[in-house]
């Protein structure tokens, strides 16, 4: 009875043992595939995310182009102004709006200054 118990001891682990390599190389093989799927995944994620913020960079900059040209405009509308309704020379046209340019940037720059570092302790 000892070798029949054996005989069934010793089968009973070598299909448990098979049943077991099947499962773990199924399991693996299923991890391996599902890892590398989210890999690819996350990739193309990547990778739509840096066309979107292109795109989006692109269309910011012809924006601030197209304001920065308009801007232009204004400032050279407003110095034809003096020089034709105040009856002023050019060149003091010119003067008088480079001046007043020259202060607006530098209130801007002193507020830049203030609001230079983010404060992360909320002082």
């Amino acid at each position: 009875m000892a070798k029949t118990e054996a005989k069934k001891g010793g089968a009973f682990d070598r299909i448990k043992e098979a049943v077991k390599g099947v499962l773990e190389s199924t399991l693996v093989a299923q991890l391996k595939e599902g890892t590398k799927f989210l890999v690819e995944e996350l990739i193309h994620k990547g990778q739509d995310i840096a066309y979107y913020t292109e795109k989006k960079m692109i269309a910011q900059f012809n924006a601030s182009v197209m304001m920065l040209f308009g801007i232009i405009m204004i400032f050279l509308a407003i110095t034809f102004f003096l020089t034709d309704f105040l009856k002023l020379e050019r060149y003091w046209s010119f003067l008088i709006v480079g001046l007043f340019l020259l202060v607006i940037s530098l209130f801007l720059k002193k507020s830049l200054e203030k609001t230079k570092y983010y404060s992360f302790g909320g002082k």
